[in-house]
């Protein structure tokens, strides 16, 4: 409740009446934990990925130049 109060907003936020009941009786174990590594390797074939997080280009590959 202390995120709620000060740091979401510039005016402090009181969670109480139906909503605080509404939150304190919410299921979350309807979210399942989902480790850093593992939405990285999704985001990777993203279009955006290299923009987001870089990294550069993929290697190209080598060409033959024994002619």
């Amino acid at each position: 409740m202390k995120y709620c109060e000060n740091e979401i907003s510039s005016k402090q936020i009181v969670l109480e009446g139906e909503l605080l009941e509404w939150v304190n009786n919410f299921d979350f174990s309807i979210f399942e934990k989902i480790h850093t590594k593992n939405i990285l390797k999704e985001h990777i074939n993203h279009p955006n990925h290299l923009i987001r997080f870089g990294g550069g280009l993929p290697e190209r590959e080598k060409l033959d130049t024994s002619m």
